[in-house]
């Protein structure tokens, strides 16, 4: 920590201090910095995601089903304009509450704008997850207002990059996939 300005001294280009005592100016700083940090990496997280999910399903979720510590699953929607078949790897944490049910933030890596899978998901909610070896339907909604601000606390802890999120002017959905029984498959295959 430095002792002249208070911010850590790991704080760099473009890693933004989490601090909650921040002036109008810090603020706009550290949105600017997380902003360009997001353009920066975009194409980077893109190549790594591609890699991610070549492996996740080559072996059959043996490969890829946590990254470092944080556990990993692979989405798959339907795009609502393309009609194909997304499917992307991320980020979870099981639902404290309800174990059967997987907890993802669509932060579209800190950007203004949601991601794509998200807006899928918001026309269709219902979608497919592999977790591990093991695949299943799930039906998507966004956390409301209390239960967010509890999963958000939750995650926050588990997976320590989301604190960067807190700096995104748009309110980033906790999507909650919840497990449905089995043979209820609603998304038809295109031919």
């Amino acid at each position: 920590m430095s002792a002249e300005t208070g911010t850590p001294l790991f704080a760099g280009r473009f890693r933004a201090p989490l601090r909650s005592t921040q002036s109008p100016a810090d603020e706009a700083s550290v949105a600017a910095r997380t902003a360009r940090f997001g353009r920066i990496m975009a194409p980077v997280w893109r190549r790594f995601g591609a890699l991610h999910k070549a492996a996740y399903l080559a072996s059959g979720g043996q490969v890829g089903s946590s990254l470092l510590t944080i556990p990993m699953l692979l989405l798959s929607t339907r795009g609502r304009r393309s009609g194909l078949v997304r499917t992307m790897p991320r980020a979870y944490q099981p639902d404290p509450e309800a174990p059967e049910t997987c907890v993802i933030v669509a932060s579209n890596g800190g950007s203004s704008k949601p991601p794509a899978w998200w807006l899928n998901l918001s026309e269709e909610p219902r979608a497919t997850v592999q977790v591990g070896t093991e695949h299943y339907w799930v039906e998507a909604r966004e956390a409301e207002s209390e239960r967010r601000a509890e999963l958000w606390q939750a995650l926050r802890a588990a997976i320590p990059p989301y604190r960067v999120y807190e700096q995104i002017e748009r309110e980033i959905p906790i999507v909650l996939l919840k497990r449905l029984p089995p043979g209820e498959t609603v998304l038809p295959v295109e031919e």
